[in-house]
């Protein structure tokens, strides 16, 4: 499940109209994500439009995905 940042309109389930951000800035409010945690993984994804080109129609998405587990070692 995705979820839309405080700027971002809801179209239907997973789906968004996301404004553009510019690189570099604090784009929270513009970005989808989802993530999923528990005591053994974080994953993380975020997804945001940097860019528009109208003339090209071309999107520039910026897109994040972090994913950590914990190593199970047995102690000697």
């Amino acid at each position: 499940m995705f979820y839309g940042g405080a700027e971002t309109k809801e179209t239907g389930t997973n789906s968004f109209v996301l404004g553009v951000t510019r690189s570099g800035f604090q784009a929270e409010p513009l970005c989808a994500y989802q993530y999923s945690f528990s005591e053994n993984h974080v994953h993380f994804k975020a997804v945001r439009v940097d860019h528009i080109n109208a003339q090209a129609n071309e999107v520039v998405l910026e897109i994040c995905t972090v994913a950590l587990r914990k190593l199970h070692r047995e102690l000697k």
